[in-house]
């Protein structure tokens, strides 16, 4: 392939033979390529970081509301990349990469907690993600696209997680002349690095299940331009506990939606219908909240007397008469938000993994006497319901 000089020089002779060259055009632009040395030799392989999904040095944008969980959602993708599985969620992830997270939201204490339960949800152990997975709590602290870009060059970064968009920002996110410097400063981070650079977003207001998926990111249009794949948490019609999760994408086929759940600490597929929540079908899943909030006494009920395996705290809601997809909700709706009602902790005294419900008082005595209960059988010491 010619350089950008020998290339420019007949376009800059035509020019001149056509009295459109006013001022010599600069040789500073990216290289110019005769389109027949494309048409004459077999295009490279694509570096994937998700296959069919987005490659190294493309943008990737999380779009979603705030309460759709984007962190942990792009922090199991962070360790499943750095531990090298093989799939996240419905993506092959074809080998390991060294990832760096820039996270600018979360107090650091709370973001060490995610990672040390995600890793314990997704059964990764410690030395699975050393000197793979990298983290820059930088809650408050002043850092430029410039300053990342030097830490990935020296950790050697393949992908970078930059959480949230608009922490990143000087100026107004509705203004396309504030957002495009930022777009442009992504594009430069790429190509300077050569990683994927992966950002998070938040949905405008109302039902995003209302709008066109291009058009569900607030601010500025230019950013539903700007990515080169997008994925979507959206709210599911007919079960508070799922998500739709949808892509939109530039260089690869789009994928079907599918729904997730949380559960247990980590998001899941699930073989729910994917039918996003719109303001025209909002009625039913406000009615199935309710139906959550119906249950609560009952579940609270199983562990009046002690904690539980997990296991047999949802199979006795589902012999109460609540459905598989109710009785996740309902432990959701226990264990989640900065105030749960119910905790859960992970015992491995009986040289298996059991998960336990209660209340914080009763983990705390299962916790203090894990020691104890060594070699007991797990159903022993769970109390049986008074009649």
């Amino acid at each position: 392939m010619n350089d950008t000089s020998d290339c420019l020089t007949p376009l800059l002779a035509y020019a001149a033979e056509n009295g459109s060259a006013a001022t010599p055009v600069p040789l500073t632009l990216p290289v110019v390529v005769d389109a027949s040395t494309y048409a004459m030799h077999e295009p490279p392989q694509v570096d994937a970081i998700l296959e069919s999904m987005f490659d190294a040095g493309d943008k990737f944008v999380l779009i979603g509301s705030s309460k759709a969980r984007k962190t942990f959602f792009l922090l199991m993708l962070a360790l499943s990349l750095s531990a090298g599985l093989e799939r996240f969620l419905c993506w092959t992830i074809p080998k390991r990469r060294r990832v760096l997270v820039i996270q600018f939201e979360i107090k650091s204490v709370h973001y060490h907690r995610r990672v040390h339960r995600a890793c314990k949800a997704m059964n990764l152990a410690p030395e699975t993600i050393e000197a793979w997975l990298f983290i820059v709590n930088a809650r408050g602290a002043p850092i430029s696209l410039d300053q990342i870009a030097a830490l990935a060059k020296q950790i050697g970064a393949e992908v970078v997680i930059l959480d949230p968009l608009y922490k990143l920002l000087e100026g107004d996110e509705n203004s396309a002349q504030d957002m495009k410097p930022l777009l442009a400063g992504f594009d430069r981070l790429a190509e300077t690095t050569g990683a994927a650079i992966i950002y998070a977003h938040h949905n405008g207001k109302g039902f995003a299940g209302d709008r066109d998926t291009r058009d569900r990111g607030a601010g500025s249009g230019v950013l539903a331009r700007d990515f080169d794949a997008a994925a979507y948490l959206t709210d599911h019609a007919g079960d508070e506990g799922l998500l739709v999760l949808s892509t939109l994408l530039r260089n690869y086929p789009g994928t079907d939606p599918v729904s997730i759940a949380w559960e247990e600490g980590q998001f899941v597929l699930s073989a729910e219908a994917p039918i996003e929540r719109t303001s025209r079908n909002r009625q039913a899943s406000a009615a199935r909240k309710v139906g959550i909030d119906e249950h609560i006494p009952t579940a609270m009920g199983l562990v009046r007397n002690a904690a539980l395996l997990v296991s047999v705290f949802k199979e006795r809601l589902r012999t109460a008469g609540l459905t598989r997809e109710m009785t996740r909700a309902v432990v959701d709706m226990l264990t989640s938000g900065d105030d749960p009602q119910l905790a859960t902790f992970e015992s491995r005294a009986f040289k298996k993994h059991e998960k336990w419900i209660g209340t914080q008082e009763q983990i705390q005595v299962i916790r203090c006497g894990q020691k104890e209960m060594n070699g007991l059988n797990a159903q022993d010491s769970v109390k049986p319901l008074n009649s």
